[in-house]
């Protein structure tokens, strides 16, 4: 796969970050590619029954090249609604999963779906469809316990990425199209805890859940938005140590030059967001100028983690 669409050259001295971009454009050859290979993925794997954001599948697919194919443990300390982890448990070679969050209901929605999809299932089934013209959130009837939260979930999710690209032939099988999508998101994630015995669940501090990390396994830092300026002198300390340790990491963090410069001597990728709609300078106007891709997020890639 061809990455070098988001490479920069970048010079970083102690809190000032000057970047000189590349040719940042692509191919729209070379974006369908990409696509096509995340989408191979997902249908073989499960998906976050939270659904995807345009953050999310930009991260995925500038994630993906540098994922190693065949890697002891798959470590992702700040799970959150853990989107690309699902891509990966039938893509690639992983022997066991440490997946740990702070935020303890959070962990315990992945225990429910293990033991109780069914009764999730059930609970969508009582509620209607929201049209596509709805606007969120919705109200539903019986949401107060945990089942109803989950299910409220996966019904959102369903909802917002299937609204993203409405055409006519969704719009007449709108309802039917987001019963399967939820159901199939609640049982494939079941399927997957069922399957893989060697994914552990933990609700700890994120520089506990690496502790036992070892030179072969990967770890991904997608670092929350909500994050503090000593939360991130934290992670970027955790990132050298595990960088000295021998182990493949890999860090998403905020577009900020001070967050970035925490990461000097290691390369730095922009995460580049869809390609935008081409405008016109004016209504008058005929000339259309050229989109130019929002960077969503920086990559800060550990040396180990090159394949």
């Amino acid at each position: 796969m061809n990455t070098e669409v988001s490479n920069q050259n970048l010079e970083v001295t102690s809190l000032t970050i000057t970047a000189t971009e590349s040719d940042c454009s692509v191919t729209e050859e070379e974006d369908t590619d990409l696509r096509c290979e995340l989408d191979n993925a997902r249908a073989a794997g499960a998906e976050s029954i939270w659904g995807k954001s345009d953050r999310d599948i930009a991260v995925c697919r500038h994630l993906w090249p540098v994922l190693p194919t065949y890697f002891g443990a798959y470590v992702e300390p700040f799970l959150g609604h853990s989107y690309f982890f699902w891509l990966t448990c039938y893509n690639r070679g992983w022997q066991r999963a440490i997946l740990g969050d702070a935020d303890q209901r959070l962990i315990e929605i992945y225990d429910l779906i293990r033991s109780s999809a069914r009764p999730i299932l059930e609970r969508l089934d009582s509620w209607p469809v929201p049209k596509p013209t709805q606007r969120t959130p919705f109200l539903f009837d019986n949401v107060d316990d945990e089942i109803g939260r989950i299910a409220h979930i996966a019904r959102t999710g369903a909802w917002l990425d299937l609204t993203r690209h409405l055409d006519k032939e969704l719009r007449r099988n709108f309802e039917s199209r987001v019963r399967k999508l939820e159901t199939d998101r609640i049982l494939a994630c079941r399927d997957v805890l069922d399957e893989f015995a060697g994914i552990e669940f933990v609700v700890s501090d994120f520089a506990e859940t690496v502790k036992s990390v070892v030179a072969g396994d990967f770890v991904f830092l997608d670092l929350p938005s909500q994050f503090s300026k000593e939360e991130h002198v934290r992670a970027a300390a955790c990132f050298r140590n595990l960088e000295e340790r021998g182990v493949s990491c890999v860090a998403a963090v905020p577009v900020d030059d001070d967050v970035v410069a925490l990461y000097n001597g290691f390369e730095v990728q922009n995460v580049l967001g869809p390609i935008p709609t081409p405008k016109r300078k004016s209504k008058k106007s005929k000339v259309i100028e050229p989109p130019t891709r929002p960077i969503v997020a920086k990559f800060a890639v550990g040396n180990h983690a090159h394949k």
